[in-house]
């Protein structure tokens, strides 16, 4: 887990690698800014357009 601490020594949690427990998978797991890493999501970027989390490969795991 990365961890940083600010100049109040309170620990801050770096969001982009931590532990947490994930619902879906029933078990504690690795967690990004948007939830847990190993499920497909559909995000929705800062214009408005959707995209899927891990678009750069097709359903048989093959590069588009």
């Amino acid at each position: 887990m990365a961890r940083r601490w600010n100049s109040t020594f309170i620990k801050i949690i770096d969001m982009t690698d931590y532990k947490a427990y994930c619902n879906m998978c029933g078990y504690e797991t690795n967690h990004d800014d948007n939830g847990c890493v190993y499920h497909q999501k559909t995000l929705v970027d800062s214009d408005g357009e959707s995209y899927q989390r891990y678009d750069e490969f097709n359903q048989d795991g093959e590069e588009w």
